[in-house]
């Protein structure tokens, strides 16, 4: 049984949000919005997996500002960030765009995986000896984890190089 601990800037923390929370904010989508997390149904334990996956995900990524405290598992909370408004983000909590991003690739994520899916899915051709090529299949974000609509929502979060973008 999977276990998720929200706790901002603590050394276990392994998500942004509860399912509590992740629950509430599709209680709010379009069905359009959330077909992967309404497919899963009450399967809490594939839709904590995703959260979890997605937060591994979000990891991977280099953001603005510092950490609050050295104990801390995950990149956030976060010292030195600022709203486009310039007013400066809490440094005690979770932006809210974090959340929602974290919320998002898991949607995205249960999308992704299916027990009928096959790695082949991943090819528009494959390559053989004898000539037949191998064409990986596009996906988002140049073949990476995190789709172009997640990334967005963390624009002015992010570093690219020592530039902070901004949506």
């Amino acid at each position: 049984m999977l276990t998720l601990d929200a706790t901002a800037g603590g050394s276990q923390s392994n998500t942004f949000v509860t399912l509590a929370e992740a629950e509430s904010y599709f209680a709010s989508r379009l069905p359009f919005q959330k077909t992967n997390w309404t497919a899963a149904g009450e399967d809490d334990e594939r839709k904590k997996a995703a959260l979890i996956s997605a937060v591994e995900a979000l990891e991977s990524l280099r953001y603005a500002g510092e950490r609050t405290n050295t104990r801390q598992r995950l990149k956030f909370p976060r010292a030195g960030l600022w709203t486009l408004d310039l007013d400066e983000l809490d440094a005690s909590e979770i932006p809210r765009q974090m959340k929602v991003a974290q919320c998002e690739l898991a949607e995205y994520m249960l999308g992704q995986v299916t027990p009928t899916s096959s790695a082949l899915d991943r090819f528009d051709e494959i390559t053989l000896p004898g000539g037949l090529r191998i064409k990986p299949r596009k996906t988002s974000s140049e073949g990476g984890v995190i789709p172009e609509h997640v990334l967005a929502l963390l624009a002015d979060l992010m570093l690219s190089g020592s530039t902070l973008l901004r949506a």
